[in-house]
């Protein structure tokens, strides 16, 4: 059981060590302007340790997620470099970049949802509206 338990936790820790060797990297050692304002959101490693899938987003209105892409790509030698000396692998894992798109995802629901809270329609609910209800009789007569 210890055994399947920790062929699931291992990659998640390895992950969660490279999300914070290449975050601490993209901040005080490559100088690429294509990767200012770029976040590290996850790293998920296959099974084998071998390939890391590194999520990025980026806060920066003059890139694009291509040029991004393409300064993590130059910057991948150095990466993998600083893996090889913090990490106790056996192999320095495969570096595939990718775009997180979860928080344009989250802010356009967001956006959706302010925009129905503003639109006229949710303003003259008729459910909150008293005035078209019938009132109580009184049966006194």
């Amino acid at each position: 059981m210890k055994q399947i338990k920790e062929k699931r936790i291992r990659p998640m820790q390895v992950g969660e060590q490279l999300r914070e060797i290449i975050s601490e990297l993209v901040i005080k050692k490559i100088k690429d302007p294509r990767l200012a304002m770029v976040t590290i959101t996850e790293v998920e490693m296959t099974s084998d340790l071998k390939t890391a899938f590194v999520y990025f987003s980026f806060h920066n209105p003059k890139l694009t997620k291509d040029q991004a892409l393409q300064g993590f790509n130059s910057a991948a030698g150095l990466i993998k470099r600083e893996m090889g000396h913090n990490l106790k692998l056996r192999y320095v894992p495969e570096l595939i970049f990718k775009y997180d798109s979860s928080f344009e995802y989250g802010h356009r629901i967001e956006k959706i949802l302010a925009d129905i809270n503003m639109s006229p329609s949710s303003q003259d609910d008729p459910a909150q509206d008293d005035t078209d209800r019938p009132q109580p009789q009184d049966d006194a007569d």
